[in-house]
């Protein structure tokens, strides 16, 4: 049971690291999405922009840049976003709403999933049965 335990941790940390990978390669990789031009607006000189880039650390390399962006992660200084209001108190200020939907989703496929359960024991093997298990 520990080496199923130690297995699973592992292959958690290869999954976390993966998905922080990708979600880092899709930030810094998506066309359009120039960090600068979006602070500074579509007027600013190509020196603003860059002078931007350099405050942000976008001149660096991608592995540089990735090691500073997962060392904020887990330290949980997660910066600033485009009007300078810490992305912290965006999220703190988001995440009763996200919490209160997640709740609303949860109790609405609990009843429907037992609803469907309970149509499927009683009617067992009808046409409403294999709808339900559809």
């Amino acid at each position: 049971m520990q080496r199923y335990i130690l297995r699973r941790l592992i292959q958690a940390v290869v999954a976390l690291f993966t998905l922080s990978l990708v979600v880092f390669l899709l930030l810094r990789l998506t066309p359009g999405a120039d960090p600068a031009l979006l602070r500074c607006g579509v007027g600013c000189s190509e020196d603003r922009r860059q002078a931007i880039r350099e405050e942000l650390g976008l001149t660096e390399n991608y592995l540089v840049q990735y090691l500073t962006w997962g060392k904020q992660l887990f330290t949980g200084s997660l910066g600033t976003d485009a009007n300078n209001a810490t992305v912290a108190d965006q999220l703190r200020h988001r995440l009763p709403t996200t919490v209160e939907l997640l709740v609303i989703g949860m109790v609405m496929t609990v009843a429907v999933g037992i609803s469907f359960g309970i149509i499927s024991a009683v009617l067992r093997n009808s046409v409403a049965d294999y709808s339900a298990r559809f």
